[in-house]
Formats: C-alpha cells, sequence, structure tokens
C-alpha cells in the first residue's frame, strides 16, 4: 500500500480535493486555513490546471497560458493570491498596469 492510500485508510485527512487548479487550490487552502488536513489530488504533473504554460514546438519559447486567471472580475483568483501571500510578489513582475489594478481592487 502506498503511503498516500495509507494515510486515506487512516484517515488523515478531513477533505480530499481533486484537481490541482486554481478552484482546487483555493478551496485546499481555504480549507486548510480553516484547520482541516487536506490532501489536494491532481492528474498533471504540475499544479494550476488551465492556468499553465507550455514550451512552443516551433520555436522552443514558453508561452504562458495563464494571463486569464488575473482578469480583475476574477476575485477569488485575488483572494487565494492573498491567502497563500502571493500578491505582493506579483506586483513586483507584473506589468504596471496589472500592478495598479491589483492595488486598487475591492475584494469583498
Amino acid at each position: 500500500m502506498t503511503p498516500r492510500l495509507a494515510a486515506l485508510a487512516r484517515g488523515d485527512y478531513d477533505a480530499i480535493v481533486i484537481g490541482g487548479g486554481f478552484a482546487g487550490l483555493a478551496a485546499a487552502t481555504l480549507l486548510g486555513e480553516q484547520g482541516a488536513r487536506v490532501l489536494v489530488l491532481e492528474a498533471r504533473p504540475a499544479l494550476g490546471g488551465r492556468a499553465t504554460a507550455f514550451t512552443d514546438p516551433a520555436t522552443g519559447e514558453r508561452v504562458d497560458n495563464g494571463q486569464h486567471v488575473l482578469l480583475g472580475c476574477y476575485r477569488d483568483t485575488f483572494r487565494l493570491l492573498d491567502r497563500i501571500g502571493a500578491s505582493a510578489e506579483l506586483l513586483d513582475v507584473l506589468s504596471p498596469l496589472v500592478g495598479m489594478l491589483l492595488r486598487e481592487r475591492k475584494v469583498a
């Protein structure tokens, strides 16, 4: 039996989140913040779901496919970034316009 299956059998987790995309990670971090012991299961080798990057076979360049999650209407994305302490780091790497939007956002 694998260590993960053994942990499941022992009841080491309060919640299991299927999928390590933004929604799954948001759910897992919120549950963890509330004291739950959470296991995230993801089939892909990396987390992020549709917010990912890939290498273009023709050019060898990395193509970022995740910008859509930073639109202002995705308030839960900003909540997740705040929860994991990543908002400040984003301000250092994003364009000045996006940084301005992040600073002015109103997350209810």
